[in-house]
């Protein structure tokens, strides 16, 4: 039987896996870009890599309390 405090656990690594998911889809979609980049300056990305530096949850300057993710790729 699942008691509360299984349910939260639960919970806690379906986020988890949730988060690691949606990183993954941005770091495929950051390789997309780079390599439009690089291919419109007409260099190569040599080992087709690029890797999340940080990701931060910051406050918007907007009228609303908002919040939002700010991610910072980082190409080695």
């Amino acid at each position: 039987m699942l008691t509360l405090g299984n349910i939260f656990v639960l919970m806690l690594l379906a986020t988890g896996g949730a988060w690691l998911w949606h990183n993954h889809g941005l770091r495929e979609r950051a390789l997309e870009r780079v390599k439009q980049h690089c291919a419109k300056l007409q260099i190569e990305l040599l080992d087709g890599n690029v890797a999340l530096r940080k990701s931060v949850l910051s406050k918007m300057r907007t009228d609303v309390d908002a919040w939002r993710v700010c991610i910072t790729l980082n190409s080695p």
